[in-house]
């Protein structure tokens, strides 16, 4: 039994990868990163989507600030 070459597997693998291919998994990569962040960030704010945490003060100051804009 003869096995391939390392250059034959190495081509055959090449073959597959192009640049549509390597844009698909930098964007699958960004979408991973950013999954993981949002994540992160929805749990330092203990997964309160609503923000119901905020109180009245704060309300008020971000309520201004938005005016401000």
């Amino acid at each position: 039994m003869s096995q391939p070459e390392s250059n034959e597997i190495r081509v055959s693998i090449l073959s597959y990868v192009n640049i549509y291919t390597t844009m698909l998994m930098l964007s699958l990569l960004a979408m991973v990163i950013a999954v993981v962040l949002l994540v992160l960030e929805l749990s330092s704010l203990d997964w309160d989507k609503d923000a119901r945490s905020i109180s009245q003060l704060d309300r008020s100051r971000a309520i201004e600030i938005a005016r401000l804009v």
